[in-house]
């Protein structure tokens, strides 16, 4: 069986948990920190596990998260990033330290230490942003 959603229901599943806490290493309603956020939205959508949140570390490790999402996402250009596509950001760091789905033309959705939240694009050096994924079977 094809698995199979739209960017509305990513969408949907993300703005359920604006407002919710930042916590780090929260997977769930109560409190997410970046990590969590996706975890979270992929079960709301269906699609378990698209991290694996006992491989996961105190400090940032994008390596390994990325080989997490690449299990149910596929890599995308930048330039070709849409509404419900996740990215990865160095903040402030030669490596990726943050993931944000973006969520409009002009705004990303994400756990931040103020809890989960939309901000502006404009709020981040366009050259934070380092890679980009789709999960698998996202129609529009």
């Amino acid at each position: 069986m094809t698995f199979s959603v739209t960017r509305k229901e990513i969408l949907e599943a993300a703005i359920s948990l604006r407002g919710v806490r930042f916590v780090h290493q929260g997977r769930n309603d109560s409190g997410v920190d970046c990590v969590g956020f996706l975890h979270v939205v992929a079960n709301k959508i269906g699609l378990p596990n698209i991290v694996d949140a006992t491989d996961y570390k105190r400090q940032p490790q994008p390596e390994v998260l990325w080989k997490y999402l690449l299990k149910n996402c596929e890599e995308i250009p930048l330039s070709e990033i849409r509404p419900a596509d996740v990215f990865f950001m160095r903040l402030h760091s030669p490596k990726p330290r943050h993931t944000a789905m973006l969520f409009d033309e002009n705004n990303i959705i994400h756990a931040s230490e103020k809890g989960v939240r939309i901000q502006p694009l404009s709020d981040f050096h366009k050259e934070w942003f380092c890679r980009a994924v789709r999960i698998r079977g996202v129609v529009d």
